[in-house]
């Protein structure tokens, strides 16, 4: 027992001491605060966009619980090392023999200073704080937590299949269980928990659910954690879960899911949580049609979460769901880009434009497309590859208006060597589109010299046409590529 205790007890001290290489002494403030009364700020279950964050601590559970030990608190003789070598304190007369042997209880055992314990293992919901930390630290932008968290996962799987099976009973540590395995953890602990621990389990509908969760069983998943009661959950758990039903009614109920998510992100604001429920939902309420709170929610995203590790996802969302737009002027389009990224750092926002040019491109509105590359191109931040980049969607989505010499010295002004693979297939595509522009309209026609017609000056139709039909051609490339 005192073996697994001390297993125990060095995990966490491992975790801890990772956590606070990346926070600094962030995690002391923390837990100055949290023992003051004050909750530490929170955190897709695994969502098919991202990794599933932690609920928020607990009301009750502070790092005040946790064992000094684990704290990394200095000892109070440590503070001034010069005073503790001046004043060196009075040592006891020892005891004779006897009087020593009286002066101990029985019971005594070493290690022990009477007849309570003085120290404990950590308990599991005081280990799933360094997840909650590490995930926080994700949604400031911290990608190397990422990387931790993963480690603290697979070194921790181990450390609660060997917990104490009537700890269970503790709500605290079973919904920690559930969190656990919601942040990427083995499903075999909830396993393991199920089966040697039955009789202590204080909610067996979560932990089922939450494993129905993680081994993608969604119907049962679904029946489970809907069925739970939320309100008299924390906030914590209660936003975790909605953001899982969030998830898995995306597809079927896409109203119920907007709900859920919804409600996820009023429980947990500011963290890895509403990170997720974000990415999530603007995609979702786009696709009902509600394009003013797509807007709302794109704009609150970027405010807050710009800098999250996962930010880079969200803008390949965003730069499609704004480029499939069907809006009578491309203007208004590119008005509501702007003011949904007028907060973020201008080299982001050049990444945005031609993300948004070349989604446009691929679904073929043009206006659009030739908008955001001329956005780009406006920007000081762009670099040669991105100047070229602008200059290929903004030639490629104006071919047919322009004249043929123009057209011409534009596209022999970019370097192939600065595009992508797939930009360079999409120059090919437009050299190919400007010799189809060159030969006559009417050899592209169907009216037969038998029957001749008085002939329209207007030449652009099947001009464009061809057109279309070969930037098609490379559509497919660009989908698979993504911005």
């Amino acid at each position: 027992m005192r073996s697994h205790r001390a297993a125990l007890a060095a995990a966490s001290a491992i975790a801890l001491l990772i956590g606070a290489s990346l926070h600094g002494t962030a995690l002391a403030q923390d837990s100055e605060a949290t023992a003051e009364g004050s909750e530490p700020p929170a955190a897709p279950a695994p969502t098919p966009a991202a990794a599933t964050p932690a609920m928020q601590p607990m009301p009750g559970d502070t790092m005040s619980d946790m064992p000094a030990s684990l704290r990394d608190e200095p000892d109070e003789g440590a503070a001034n090392p010069a005073a503790s070598a001046e004043q060196v304190p009075p040592q006891p007369v020892p005891a004779a023999p006897a009087e020593a042997e009286a002066a101990t209880p029985a019971h005594t055992t070493a290690g022990d200073a009477g007849p309570w314990k003085l120290t404990r293992p950590p308990m599991p919901f005081e280990i799933i704080r360094s997840l909650q930390f590490l995930q926080d630290q994700v949604a400031r932008g911290n990608g190397d937590a990422i990387r931790v968290q993963a480690a603290l996962l697979r070194r921790f799987g181990p450390v609660f299949l060997a917990t104490d099976p009537e700890l269970w009973a503790d709500p605290r540590n079973m919904r920690a269980a559930a969190l656990f395995v919601f942040s990427g953890g083995p499903p075999s602990v909830l396993e393991g928990i199920l089966a040697s621990s039955s009789k202590f389990i204080a909610d067996r509908t979560l932990m089922e659910g939450a494993l129905a969760y993680v081994q993608n069983r969604l119907g049962e998943a679904k029946q489970k954690l809907s069925s739970l009661d939320f309100r008299p959950m924390e906030p914590g758990i209660a936003a975790h879960i909605n953001l899982v039903l969030g998830q898995i009614n995306q597809l079927d109920n896409p109203k119920s899911a907007i709900a859920y998510l919804d409600e996820a992100r009023l429980l947990a604001p500011g963290g890895l949580i509403e990170e997720a429920a974000l990415r999530l939902e603007v995609m979702l309420v786009e696709a009902q049609g509600d394009k003013a709170k797509s807007n709302r929610l794109a704009r609150q995203y970027f405010d807050r979460f710009g800098e999250s590790a996962y930010a880079g996802n969200f803008r390949a969302r965003f730069a499609a769901v704004y480029a499939e737009r069907k809006t009578p002027k491309a203007s208004t389009t590119m008005a509501e880009i702007d003011d949904a990224t007028a907060r973020l750092p201008m080299p982001d926002r050049l990444s945005l434009y031609l993300a948004v040019g070349r989604r446009a491109l691929v679904f073929g509105n043009m206006s659009l497309a030739g908008d955001a590359s001329s956005a780009a191109l406006a920007l000081d931040a762009a670099k040669p590859a991105d100047r070229q980049r602008a200059i290929l969607y903004s030639i490629a989505s104006s071919l047919p208006s322009r004249s043929i010499g123009e057209a011409t010295a534009t596209l022999n002004s970019i370097d192939p060597n600065l595009l992508l693979q797939p930009d360079q297939e999409l120059l090919k595509a437009a050299y190919s589109a400007l010799e189809e522009l060159k030969k006559p309209a009417l050899a592209q026609s169907d009216i037969s010299p038998a029957t001749p017609e008085p002939q329209s000056t207007d030449v652009t139709g099947p001009v464009v046409a061809r057109a279309q039909r070969l930037l098609d051609a490379v559509s497919n490339d660009l989908k698979v590529q993504g911005p």
